[in-house]
Parts: structure tokens; sequence; C-alpha cells
């Protein structure tokens, strides 16, 4: 039986696998938990510590939190429920909308993790009572609302068609702020937080770091494809060491933050997911066969045949490894 490291087997959930597993912030959870991954692999929030000083005032403010898939807005969302002492297995349900009652203010808070989850009547009811609290005539409930860009524009668009000129000024005002990128307007009790407003490059680095220098490396050591001395002839570990910075700052690595933030200045954005699925990628791709990323098995099978230009990091960083669309 050949030797088997719990990270390579999580990571690849990460990767550009077929199954959507890795869309999900729920399931990545439920398989860190299956793999015993510690620590889990994250970025510092963006909005975390601003969004939970909202909700610990006594005058909490109504949060929407807009940007492209994987940008985050679950994990924020998953974050204020735990924080303000919701129950994890709760959550774990999958629901579409939670509820909790916020310690300083006693306002009722009500969470929705994922507008384009609701149908049109859930999401016609939620933006009713949504306008009335941004507006200020509710005083007892406060929403956090998680939402794609798109989504949240069309929807309360089209609801605000049918209602009467203050709610379509509402959704005037949330428009402009998206387009302007503010924050806060004076005419609404609400922050708007666009998590794709954020540097690319900087949350490569540190997301590369915590993928190389993961402490479950050390799962490897026994693995016959490693050395005493460290040296190896696995093409993961041989990737790994391609990013690392070790005693010299990695080359490689220094490129790839050099083009993020050539994509940041031409206004291309980059999820958080698609930055960790291009390092997973270049960790783990593979160009042999549909399977399209390595396992501990088929790292061994290529290095006993140093089919090492399989496994090419920089053919991996630019998808050669990929099927054609």
């Amino acid at each position: 039986m050949s030797h088997t490291n719990n990270l390579i087997s999580f990571l690849r959930h990460y990767g550009p696998i077929p199954a959507g597993d890795n869309m999900y912030d729920e399931l990545i959870q439920s398989e860190i938990e299956r793999h015993g991954i510690d620590p889990a692999i994250h970025i510092t929030p963006a909005r975390l510590q601003k969004i939970r000083k909202n909700f610990e005032s006594s005058e909490p403010r109504n949060v929407i939190l807009t940007g492209t898939a994987g940008d985050g807005k679950t994990y924020h969302c998953r974050r204020i429920w735990t924080d303000f002492g919701g129950d994890p297995e709760q959550w774990k349900m999958g629901k579409k909308i939670y509820s909790l009652t916020l310690p300083a203010s006693k306002k009722n808070l009500t969470i929705v993790k994922d507008l384009s989850e609701l149908t049109v009547s859930e999401k016609n009811d939620l933006l009713a009572n949504l306008a009335i609290a941004v507006s200020g005539e509710n005083k007892n409930d406060v929403y956090l609302v998680a939402a794609n860009d798109g989504q949240l524009l069309a929807s309360w668009r089209d609801w605000s068609d049918s209602q009467d000129q203050e709610n379509h000024r509402i959704f005037k005002i949330v428009e402009d702020m998206l387009v302007d990128e503010r924050t806060s307007d004076d005419a609404l009790n609400l922050n708007l937080h666009n998590l794709s407003r954020l540097d690319a490059s900087e949350h490569f680095q540190e997301l590369v770091e915590q993928l190389v220098e993961h402490p479950q490396w050390s799962q490897c050591e026994g693995c016959d494809m490693l050395n005493e001395d460290g040296s190896t002839i696995c093409p993961i570990r041989i990737n790994r060491e391609r990013l690392r910075n070790g005693g010299d700052e990695s080359v490689f690595r220094k490129r790839l933050g050099e083009l993020m933030k050539l994509a940041r200045a031409n206004r291309m954005h980059i999820p958080i997911r698609d930055l960790l699925l291009l390092g997973v990628n270049i960790l783990l791709g593979d160009r042999q066969g549909k399977q399209i990323l390595l396992t501990c098995r088929t790292a061994k099978n290529r290095a006993e045949k140093r089919d090492y230009r399989l496994t090419n990091p920089y053919a991996n960083v630019f998808g050669s490894n990929l099927p054609e669309r």
C-alpha cells in the first residue's frame, strides 16, 4: 500500500476537479474535519473585523456583502453566525436563512448567506423587509445579506419596479453605491462591502505560503520517495520547492505575484477561490489521462517512470493539464 498524506487528499478539493464540491464553503469545512487539517488554509477575512464590530455595537447597521463567486461571502456569514453564538451544527444543515439575537443591541439579526438560493417569492419578501430596515423604519431587525453583484441588482430592480417611488429610490441609492464603490450613504442605514475590491497579489502570496509551509507536509515522512537529507523524487514535493521562498525569494512565486498586480491594474479581479485553485494546480497538476490532479499514488507512478514533463509546474500554472472546453 502506497504512503498517503491527508493534506494532498484535502488539497484536491480546492483544485479544478470536475465535481462541484470545491465550490461550497460548507463542504470544504466538512473536508477539513474529515482529513484532520490543522490549521485550516485561509486568508485573514477581508472585512470580518469591521462587520463584527458593527454588530457588536448598540446601534448596528445593515450589511450587504457583494462580490463574485469565491470571494469569501459565505465564509464571512458563517463566522458572524458562530462569533455571535450561533450553533456551528445548525449552520451545517445548509438552511437559506439564519436568525439570532445580537447581545449588545438585542436586535434580531437575519443572515442570508446567498441571495441566489432564494426563490423569487422568498427574495421579494426579504427585499421588502430589507428595504424597511435600511430606510430606518424598522428598529428591531438588522440584516446581513450575501449576494453576487449582478444578482443583487437584478433582484432588487425587479422587486422595486412593482413598488412605490420610495422603494425605487432606495434601490437606486444601492445601485449607485455599487457603481461608485461606496460603502455607505447618508440616506440609508446600510454598509455595503464589495469583497471583489481586494488585492489578489497580496492574497496569493499569503495563500501560497500556507500551502507550501503547512505543518502537515510532515506526513510525507516515511514515504520512500523522501530521503533522509530532505531530497526527493516526488513530483508534488518538487513542485512545492519551486514555490517555497526558503533562504532566497522564489523567482517563480515573485513573477506570479507581479502578474497578479498587472491583472489588478487592468481591473481584472481574481477571487480567493481561484487563487487557491491556481496554487493547488501548480502543486498537483498532472497531464496524464483524465485525472488532472496528482494523488500520492499517481505521484509515485510519475516518479518511477520519471515522467516529470507531465507534472511541470510552469505548465500547470497555465492550465496545460486541463482538458479543452
